[in-house]
């Protein structure tokens, strides 16, 4: 009975399954004669159809080379950052590996810079700004040295009240060096707007497509303006050597901002063959032209480049682009404590000097003071000064324009304190100069020589023109020719540059005892020549002379007759 059963509900199974295939198989037949009977009443619409289909085909080829173009850009570039980053960590790597001194949280090991490559501007803050968001030691030291500065102004309100009578601080000096400076910026107005003759030759230049030994002459006699009247000048204000030093730095400012401009222009603009040029000693440790990070830059209309150009000329860098990164906003606390930290530091410099160093030298010439004291108030004063300059200007003054005119790179030094040898302090001391000396005089002597000036005679050039620059200013400030300076920085200081290249704690105080006796030597001795010429019985021997006491210092002979 359960197998009737069974056998029955299998052939029912196997019924329903019969009927389902033929409807099914009825159902195709019914769609398959229903499309015959489209397609045959329309095959235009078929090959629109075809037609829409090869053109999505065609439009899915072209986005998947697209995409497969963009994979290979996107690879390429993420092989690039990681190649990047990977030397970066090694870099840092072998810091931390190595020994270093710190200072304000910052260590002496420093990235150099790629060989021979050109300057890259990036959003930087000065040194002191990042220790001070890290720690307390950069206000401790500012408030230690505020602290100094009260108890000078005390001591100069005591003196100046109870032993001279007056009824406040003698503030003749000051007043004096004020007038100076209104008097300087009036004289300084007509250098200021000569610079941008640079601009019209530089488009000319481009325009007119003139050859170098054609426009070479008119460059040459353009900074020979630049030279004169400046020089003529500060000689025109007589016996004020601030108004001397102030007119020459910018005699000096003006002329690098004006070769840089004209460099970087017809270097990137005109055809020439110095452009890709890469120095064999280079090309032995791996550099590329695409290392060498060539700037963007871009030939504008008149008005375009003397806009260009005249923000360049009122920003804190010496080096030529088109473009610069910028801060999106004037900080205005921090545009206030620097110009208050500047003017502090040029009060600090009065104080200093009518406190420490007049009255030492009134007393040596009035018989009252030896030498020994003149060369140790010299050594105090050099190194105080010597701090006062990189504070007041290469972090106050600097950053003040960079804040007002919203530049974003303020790396204006680096830890020139944690140094032990020349050569890192020459790096580390000004920046700014620094690379001026380094992308228009080290660089482009090899340059444009194609490598034959070798790197010993470009050094050479580097510290020969940075001598005769810094001579220039000091013999336009104190009105003769005293060649000390000129002598200890190109031929001493050269000396101890190759003497001390290595890092120790022996070379750290010989390089610290030699820069405070240094500093107090040139204070010590152009002091003395500068009062001995003051002198009655000089100024007439002077007068008697005539041009040749220009060259010839009158200190010696009164030392000689001192002291035989």
């Amino acid at each position: 009975m359960a197998k009737k059963t069974a056998h029955k509900k299998h052939d029912k199974t196997q019924t329903s399954k019969n009927v389902g295939t033929k409807e099914s198989n009825s159902g195709k037949g019914y769609i398959g004669r229903q499309h015959s009977g489209k397609y045959s009443e329309s095959d235009s619409d078929h090959a629109e159809i075809l037609q829409i289909n090869e053109a999505k085909a065609s439009t899915l080829a072209s986005f998947h080379t697209r995409m497969e173009h963009e994979k290979d850009l996107l690879q390429k570039e993420l092989e690039k950052s990681m190649n990047k980053m990977t030397q970066h960590v090694d870099c840092l790597m072998k810091q931390s590996s190595l020994s270093g001194s710190y200072f304000l949280g910052v260590s002496e090991m420093t990235k150099e810079k790629p060989i021979f490559s050109e300057k890259v501007f990036e959003q930087k803050d000065s040194l002191l700004v990042e220790s001070t968001r890290k720690g307390r030691e950069a206000h401790t030291i500012y408030n230690i040295f505020v602290a100094i500065l009260i108890l000078i102004f005390f001591k100069m309100l005591v003196h100046d009240t109870l032993q001279k009578g007056h009824h406040f601080i003698d503030l003749t000096l000051l007043y004096d060096a004020h007038i100076t400076v209104l008097d300087v910026i009036i004289l300084w107005i007509p250098s200021y707007v000569f610079s941008f003759t640079v601009v019209i030759l530089v488009n000319l230049i481009l325009s007119l497509k003139l050859n170098y030994v054609i426009y070479l002459p008119i460059y040459s006699i353009v900074i020979l303006c630049s030279m004169t009247y400046p020089i003529y000048a500060s000689f025109a204000l007589n016996d004020n050597p601030v108004g001397g030093l102030i007119l020459t730095c910018e005699m000096a400012r003006l002329i690098m901002k004006m070769h840089s401009y004209f460099r970087e222009k017809l270097l990137h603009l005109t055809p020439n063959e110095y452009k890709e040029f890469v120095p064999e000693f280079a090309k032995r440790k791996g550099v590329t032209f695409d290392d060498l990070n060539m700037p963007d830059i871009q030939k504008g209309d008149l008005l375009e480049e003397i806009r260009r150009f005249n923000y360049f000329l009122w920003i804190p860098t010496l080096v030529y682009r088109d473009e610069y990164p910028m801060r999106a906003r004037t900080n205005k606390t921090n545009l206030f404590a620097n110009l208050l930290s500047f003017y502090l530091c040029f009060y600090y410099v009065f104080a200093l000097f009518k406190e420490l160093v007049i009255p030492t030298f009134d007393k040596y010439f009035e018989h009252e003071a030896t030498l020994e004291d003149v060369i140790t108030t010299s050594c105090i004063a050099g190194i105080l000064f010597m701090v006062l300059a990189f504070f007041g200007i290469l972090h106050s003054w600097m950053n003040l324009f960079a804040e007002i005119t919203l530049f974003g790179d303020r790396q204006f030094y680096m830890d020139w304190w944690n140094v032990s040898n020349y050569g890192a302090y020459y790096r580390k001391w000004n920046i700014i100069v620094h690379e001026w000396l380094f992308y228009y005089v080290y660089n482009d002597s090899v340059r444009f020589s194609k490598g034959k000036f070798s790197s010993f005679g470009a050094k050479f050039c580097v510290f020969f023109t940075s001598a005769v620059i810094h001579e220039v200013i000091i013999v336009c400030c104190v009105k003769f020719f005293f060649p000390i300076l000129l002598v200890m920085f190109g031929g001493i200081g050269v000396f101890f540059m190759a003497l001390t290249k290595s890092n120790n704690r022996l070379l750290g105080i010989g390089f610290w005892l030699t820069m405070i006796i240094g500093n107090g030597l040139l204070i010590a001795l152009y002091c003395l020549e500068y009062n001995t010429r003051k002198q009655p019985f000089y100024q007439d021997k002077m007068k008697k002379d005539g041009l040749i006491s220009f060259f010839v210092p009158q200190s010696y002979d009164y030392l000689l007759k001192r002291y035989s």
